[in-house]
């Protein structure tokens, strides 16, 4: 799902990269797109190389955040 409010992301692809949008040596800028999922822990592996195969970016950022349910008391 696309966040019609997220800021513009630019980035400047190597002059000898091959970027996945945009030209290689240019500044390119582009909304960023953030997705969240929720997983098992024993699932976490999997998905993170899910993610990886099908993400465009040569360094995605992917972060896996525990979430607790609290223990009434």
């Amino acid at each position: 799902m696309r966040n019609p409010g997220a800021a513009p992301q630019s980035w400047l692809p190597s002059p000898d990269a091959q970027p996945y949008d945009g030209t290689a040596g240019e500044l390119q800028t582009a909304p960023e797109v953030r997705v969240e999922s929720i997983c098992e822990q024993h699932q976490a592996a999997a998905v993170l190389k899910a993610v990886r195969a099908v993400h465009p970016y040569e360094e995605a950022v992917i972060n896996f955040l525990p979430i607790f349910e609290p223990v009434p008391g």
